[in-house]
């Protein structure tokens, strides 16, 4: 979650963490409304080596990603106003393969690990989560993409108001 120009800007792993705890969710709200009036919790050393591990994976199939495919496109991950301009490059070039892929639908703005370019032309989400298994939440940030391409074909209609 975060503040940009007065509004709230929510990420998939918003929307997981509201699901999760609706008061977990609401706490990280009331730290960006209120700076200093409560501070998160630091980070556990479990929390800390799965985040590392979970690193250290999607580092592995980026290195795949880029011997296979030598014009794979990275993102800047960092300010999302460059990082959108460089996504929307990406896919008017139409690059093979975007990763850290910058999008943004309205009030939900987020990182896909990977978009990836199938045979009718349509961007398809691949995420490098680390699990044993798929959690029903997986689904949430692969939603949003599917909404944002929708959207962005929709808009691309002659006459569209939006």
């Amino acid at each position: 979650m975060k503040k940009h120009s007065g509004q709230f800007l929510y990420s998939p792993s918003d929307l997981i963490r509201y699901l999760a705890s609706p008061f977990a969710s609401w706490m990280e709200r009331y730290h960006l409304e209120n700076p200093g009036a409560a501070s998160p919790d630091e980070e556990s050393e479990d929390q800390k080596l799965i985040a590392q591990t979970g690193d250290q994976h999607e580092s592995v199939v980026l290195a795949e990603f880029k011997s296979a495919t030598p014009d794979l496109a990275e993102v800047p991950k960092g300010d999302l106003a460059i990082a959108r301009t460089a996504t929307l490059s990406a896919i008017s070039s139409k690059a093979p393969i975007i990763y850290q892929a910058a999008l943004e639908c309205e009030r939900f703005a987020g990182f896909a690990d990977f978009l990836l370019l199938d045979e009718s032309g349509r961007y398809q989400v691949w995420d490098t989560m680390l699990a044993h298994s798929p959690k029903p939440y997986y689904a949430i940030p692969q939603f949003l993409i599917s909404v944002e391409n929708d959207l962005a074909h929709l808009r691309a209609v002659p006459g569209l108001e939006w």
